[in-house]
């Protein structure tokens, strides 16, 4: 009788409701619900999370309010769900750490859709809350917001948030960020990747005071050293070669043979050390 007259007024989505309604009780479907997906159909969204909880349906009532941009609301049921999971955790029952990733769930869901509308600062501190680093660092990349992405990057653990860490550091040295990049290499204990910082930078004197700590590093400075030296003009002069107090004497020779080379085209039959 509904469906006819639903048929009669045209009212095709209550038709569609009723269809729905018949087959899911001719195939079992739980009488509470079938009540919940009529009530968030006449918008009664409290009423329909209730009965769906009330089947252990908590996904069906935050997807419910996530398809409405409810975030709030379906959060609060999330949370109210994971409080009740807790205190009946004495009796046996399950599901507090199923609905805590939920309410996880609920929180990068908003972020994206503060992605999707343009609110970006909010997207960034949903991501946070819903540990997507990744995401969080790549929004703050994109709109050069380095003072929050090194806040951020004190507040990660440096032992599990590697890889988040890790990238913020590319995006640093990437923009040119030399004293945040520092700082973040500091926090890893990543001697290596601090000394190639000074070394793509150019800190010489910073390069080498590492150095003098970590000498099996050596390789990784005295090569491009040699090269910056070269290049610039800073071992070649009329009185011979002037050396840095920094740099082993026996590494520069083979690159200055080669830097002869290049210029004359002939190899040098000698070279005046002094």
């Amino acid at each position: 009788m509904s469906r006819a007259a639903f048929i009669r007024l045209h009212d095709v989505r209550a038709v569609e409701l009723v269809n729905r309604t018949a087959s899911s009780l001719a195939a079992g479907t739980p009488k509470a619900l079938l009540l919940a997906d009529i009530a968030a159909w006449q918008g009664s969204f409290n009423e329909a999370a209730k009965l769906f909880v009330s089947e252990g349906q908590l996904e069906k009532a935050l997807e419910m309010f996530t398809s409405m941009r409810m975030f709030d609301e379906a959060k609060q049921w999330a949370e109210e769900a994971a409080r009740s999971s807790g205190a009946a955790k004495g009796s046996g029952a399950t599901g507090g750490a199923g609905s805590a990733a939920a309410v996880a769930e609920l929180i990068s869901r908003q972020a994206e859709w503060s992605e999707e509308t343009a609110n970006y600062e909010a997207a960034v501190e949903m991501y946070i809350k819903a540990k997507k680093h990744d995401r969080a660092i790549a929004l703050l990349v994109k709109h050069g917001w380095w003072d929050r992405l090194l806040t951020l990057m004190r507040s990660l653990d440096k032992v599990s948030d590697v890889k988040p860490i890790t990238a913020a550091v590319a995006a640093f040295r990437r923009a040119g960020k030399y004293d945040a990049a520092k700082e973040v290499l500091l926090k890893l204990g990543d001697i290596s990747g601090l000394l190639q910082l000074n070394v793509e930078e150019q800190r010489w004197d910073d390069a080498f005071l590492l150095l003098a700590a970590n000498g099996q590093l050596k390789d990784q400075v005295y090569v491009p050293y040699a090269k910056w030296l070269l290049s610039n003009d800073r071992c070649a002069c009329s009185s011979g070669l002037q050396l840095s107090v920094h740099f082993p004497v026996f590494m520069l020779l083979p690159l200055t043979h080669a830097s002869v080379s290049a210029v004359t085209g002939s190899q040098p039959a000698s070279m005046p050390w002094r």
